[in-house]
């Protein structure tokens, strides 16, 4: 989690339309859809989840 408020402080910091802002958008939004991921296999992994869907 503190990889993506990293992320979040490192865009806030680079001026905005910049090449490597768009690098770092890239990146945040990549750990976030990671985190995501993970969350995900762990309600799956859990057989109460799979059951009240």
């Amino acid at each position: 989690m503190n990889q993506i408020e990293q992320a979040k402080a490192s865009l806030r910091a680079t001026k905005p339309r910049s090449q490597r802002r768009a690098v770092l958008e890239r990146k945040l939004v990549h750990l976030m859809v990671k985190q995501l991921r993970l969350e995900n296999r762990k309600e799956k992994s859990r057989p109460t989840a799979s059951r009240t869907n």
